[in-house]
């Protein structure tokens, strides 16, 4: 494991604590990789190597655990979202299993207040094509549709039908979630981003929201990518410290206010390839 500050050694569940030490830089360069050798023809491991893995965030100590221990129960898990152990559910509730596929069985309709509150990291929750609907109730309403806190990370929300709430998904003091293959239709705010870092937003298409996607107070790194966002007042707005965020490849289409709006503190953020039509006041603000 290494990360910022660290580089570790896990054996057989646990850290293995004379191996930790502080990490040196990482540079990117073109060489090779190489996996039981120094140089890839020479100082050759000796042994077996099997199940290699290579991921770029740094695992939790609680994560290469759980991965350890369902791995040598013969228990399938890795840890892409597609492999998850999974959890079906048929009614709304709080997701706390770190590493678990949450998979709806069911539509839900007539929610107030919020439906899904996820607050664990390495949590996908997967719509399955389901739709959970709310009371409505505008702006200040209490109800969200997904709502996912508490400085976590890598989480998933894919293939749900939301309708109804006053935020369909929010992400709160996330980093490294991703949003997509999502419906998003008459809620107030589509899907909204505070405090993030490292977002994914693709393939979802947001429908007769009032605002279709809303960034607020400081999001980092984002890639909003490849979304149909139509009808309403508003397209994508960045509303504060949103900084080196790259929304690109969006279609922004019929909004009675504005498709993009980058307010004054707002920097080095990059739009592209975007195509805006048939907005009433501004295309880009």
């Amino acid at each position: 494991k290494h990360d910022s500050s660290k580089e570790a050694l896990y054996h057989n569940h646990g850290k293995e604590n004379k191996f930790t030490k502080t990490s040196k830089t990482l540079h990117a360069n073109d060489f090779n990789l190489t996996i039981g050798s120094f140089n890839g023809y020479s100082s050759f491991f000796d042994g077996i190597i099997d199940e290699v893995r290579i991921e770029n965030v740094s695992r939790s100590a609680a994560w290469i655990a759980q991965t350890y221990d369902m791995m040598k129960s013969n228990l399938t898990f890795a840890g892409s979202p597609e492999d998850r152990p999974e959890i079906f559910l048929t009614s709304c509730q709080t997701l706390a299993e770190e590493g678990f596929t949450y998979v709806l069985l069911n539509d839900i309709t007539g929610i107030s207040g919020t439906c899904f509150l996820i607050n664990a990291s390495y949590i996908t929750l997967d719509g399955n094509g389901k739709s959970i609907s709310g009371t409505g109730g505008g702006i200040f309403a209490d109800n969200l549709g997904v709502k996912v806190t508490g400085n976590v990370k890598n989480v998933t929300v894919k293939k749900l039908n939301i309708n109804m709430f006053s935020i369909g998904v929010v992400l709160n003091l996330t980093n490294q979630s991703n949003i997509f293959d999502n419906n998003l239709t008459l809620n107030y705010f589509g899907v909204y981003l505070i405090n993030t870092t490292e977002s994914f937003l693709a393939n979802n298409n947001i429908k007769t929201n009032s605002s279709s996607i809303y960034l607020v107070d400081d999001n980092k790194n984002s890639l909003i990518s490849n979304n149909y966002l139509s009808g309403g007042d508003n397209g994508i707005i960045l509303n504060g410290n949103e900084s080196f965020n790259f929304i690109e490849n969006n279609t922004i289409f019929n909004f009675s206010n504005v498709g993009i709006s980058a307010f004054a503190f707002a920097n080095n953020n990059i739009f592209r390839n975007n195509n805006i039509s048939h907005i009433t006041s501004s295309g880009i603000s």
